[in-house]
């Protein structure tokens, strides 16, 4: 059985993008059915133009979030997006395309996150004296070192107005805190903190 998805009408538009729909054709026909209208080819048609050209996107659950399919370190996550924002208050537009440039960017920053990621961790593993920690304490960073034995992807968050994107993620050896990945997406910079640090 398909997971209960929304569809949301989106209110910034790039008529130049195209995209492929993750979904088949049968779910399409499914989620269509779900938010109430007819499951005919017309319909289908519509909901496939509108998902390929941005006019339409697939919120999955209730929870009332945007969901966003990303590949991070080689492996994908589908995430639901924070604004900055209040109960009812609009989104800046800024904030939408610092989104929209951070997903176009993502791919070509997926090394030097991993890396940086990385040298965070071992940095915060050396300064920890708790049992757990002292498991790693002799690992090595290699090229095919699995990030994501540390720290999972969460959501993503966008500040308002700061021209900045942060992936929050929980830490293995912080669970109150995690690690925010944040990209400046005006200096194209990429730097790992604690999540106090973006909130």
């Amino acid at each position: 059985m398909l997971n209960e998805y929304k569809i949301v009408k989106r209110e910034n538009i790039n008529e130049d993008i195209l995209s492929e729909s993750e979904f088949s054709d049968y779910e399409l026909y499914q989620i269509l059915e779900q938010n109430g209208y007819k499951t005919h080819n017309e319909n289908l048609r519509i909901l496939k133009e509108g998902l390929s050209r941005g006019k339409y996107d697939i919120a999955e659950g209730d929870d009332g979030y945007e969901h966003k399919n990303i590949e991070l370190c080689g492996r994908g996550f589908r995430l639901p997006i924070h604004y900055d924002a209040y109960s009812g208050e609009e989104i800046l537009d800024n904030d939408r395309k610092s989104l929209d440039s951070f997903l176009s960017k993502l791919p070509s920053m997926s090394r030097t996150i991993k890396q940086k990621a990385m040298a965070y961790i071992m940095g915060d593993i050396k300064g920890k004296v708790s049992d757990e920690a002292s498991k790693f304490s002799d690992f090595k960073f290699e090229k095919d070192a699995d990030v994501f034995k540390f720290i999972k992807p969460q959501y993503i968050y966008i500040p308002r107005a700061s021209g900045k994107v942060a992936i929050m993620c929980t830490y293995r050896f912080d669970l109150g805190h995690g690690i925010a990945i944040t990209a400046d997406l005006k200096g194209n910079a990429v730097s790992i903190s604690s999540q106090d640090y973006i909130l």
